[in-house]
């Protein structure tokens, strides 16, 4: 459910002109490593896009590179005033353990924090839902 809607809200505004990079935690790991061996020539498209959202955040081992890149990357979309989307199954408290408490920090003081509950809708495409 999460990414299906990230994916919707993504797509009504690329549709509205604006520029969405959808990414998820291995591919952003990617491309903070791929900044670092190439520093003259940075990927500038996190920092940049008019909205990135970042798909199941903390689904993968997270290092203390992937850490500070990350508070880097949020840092500077919030000094810019640019859209993110965070969708993670991870309680904020989990979260400050995996990311630093200055990445929890922007991100439980600088966004709206949308709970999302209900059932796992690829377990009830299964038949592994709730019997009613």
């Amino acid at each position: 459910g999460r990414t299906l809607l990230a994916a919707i809200v993504g797509n009504l505004l690329v549709q509205q002109g604006q520029r969405v990079l959808f990414t998820n935690t291995s591919q952003l790991r990617c491309r903070f490593r791929e900044n670092l061996k190439h520093p003259d020539t940075p990927d500038r498209s996190l920092e940049n896009a008019d909205c990135l959202i970042i798909d199941d955040l903390g689904t993968e081992l997270i290092n203390t590179f992937t850490a500070s890149q990350l508070f880097y990357c949020i840092n500077e979309r919030l000094t810019k005033k640019l859209g993110t989307i965070i969708s993670t199954n991870l309680a904020l408290s989990r979260m400050q353990d995996e990311f630093t408490e200055r990445v929890t920090s922007r991100i439980m003081s600088q966004y709206k924090v949308l709970p999302l509950l209900g059932e796992d809708l690829r377990l009830l495409r299964r038949g592994y839902g709730k019997q009613g």
